[in-house]
């Protein structure tokens, strides 16, 4: 009797340390992690530092960027559209687009003195850019050539960090520079540089409604699925707030992240408020816009996107 006992005693344990330790297996893939670049999109994403159930990996470059792509490593990956539909072309990728949440980040400064009433200001002169064959420099190209500029000279650096360093010296040989924000509102605010601005989403308005730049992209494999669509409404209400109240969030955000204390609060408003680049765009509902996009790349430069995405791409 005392041998059936102790088995039941056993085997009772060992169902409740069993269950106790599957518990302890789900709990470890609740928080849903996303991987985004610095720049305009951390700070679209600035109000969900402080939700419990989401885990943000910033990074600077598209390389980290394209191999959580490829290890599905994150649950979400905020990356440029271009890199997005580029691996999901060539099957390096499963992740599908949700949403587009930036828009038209890409701006020609000069400084006071040297005219900047248009594309045409920049014939025969030195520019110095960022990006080469990424999304801000595909649409200072189109931007170049649809105003009919060729004879403009541009040096290309790897960041816009370098682009800033090399342009705001008094000795500068550059005449114009290709910047984004929150850079541009620093060089205004945290620099006090007087500057002419040229927006290039203004310049191309005619032919292109909106210019598309960095995307929510999906992993459909994912755990964490049924989190992941309230992590996307979060961040949805979280745009709708920032463009609402920018002063506000960007004096909530400060303490969220290191990156965003170095900005300032006066910084973070003012990139906010520049031509409305942070907006929440249902991917399905604003395929057009994408493939707009998309068409652009192909007609570039094909190396760039060979051609437009299935329907199945989209989320």
């Amino acid at each position: 009797m005392k041998k059936v006992l102790l088995a039941l005693v056993l085997s009772a344990t060992f169902l409740i340390t069993s269950i106790a330790a599957l518990g302890c297996d789900k709990t470890q893939n609740t928080k849903v992690k996303i991987m985004v670049p610095d720049g305009i999109t951390l700070i679209a994403l600035g109000g969900l530092y402080d939700q419990k159930d989401v885990e943000i990996d910033n990074v600077n470059g598209p390389a980290l960027l394209s191999s959580a792509f490829t290890s599905k490593s994150h649950d979400i990956v905020i990356a440029p559209l271009n890199l997005g539909a580029k691996l999901y072309n060539n099957n390096n990728s499963i992740y599908k687009l949700d949403s587009m949440i930036t828009f038209g980040n890409v701006y020609i400064i000069s400084k006071e003195g040297t005219p900047l009433k248009s594309l045409s200001d920049l014939s025969g002169k030195k520019m110095i850019a960022f990006g080469q064959n990424a999304t801000p420099d595909i649409v200072l190209k189109e931007a170049l050539n649809y105003s009919k500029i060729t004879d403009c000279e541009i040096t290309y650096y790897a960041g816009v960090s370098e682009v800033v360093s090399l342009f705001k010296g008094d000795d500068s040989q550059y005449d114009y520079a290709l910047v984004a924000e929150p850079v541009l509102s620093q060089l205004k605010i945290k620099f006090e540089m007087k500057l002419n601005v040229l927006d290039l989403q203004e310049v191309l308005k005619d032919k292109m409604s909106s210019i598309p730049q960095a995307g929510v992209f999906v992993n459909p494999e994912s755990k964490n699925i049924d989190k992941i669509d309230t992590v996307i409404t979060q961040l949805k209400a979280n745009i709708q707030e920032l463009n609402d109240n920018p002063e506000a969030y960007s004096q909530d955000i400060i303490d969220n992240h290191e990156y965003f204390s170095n900005m300032t609060s006066e910084v973070i408003a003012s990139a906010i408020k520049s031509g409305n680049v942070i907006n929440y765009q249902d991917a399905k509902d604003n395929i057009s816009v994408a493939e707009q996009y998309f068409q652009l790349l192909i007609n570039q430069n094909p190396n760039l996107l060979i051609y437009i995405p299935e329907d199945s791409f989209y989320y």
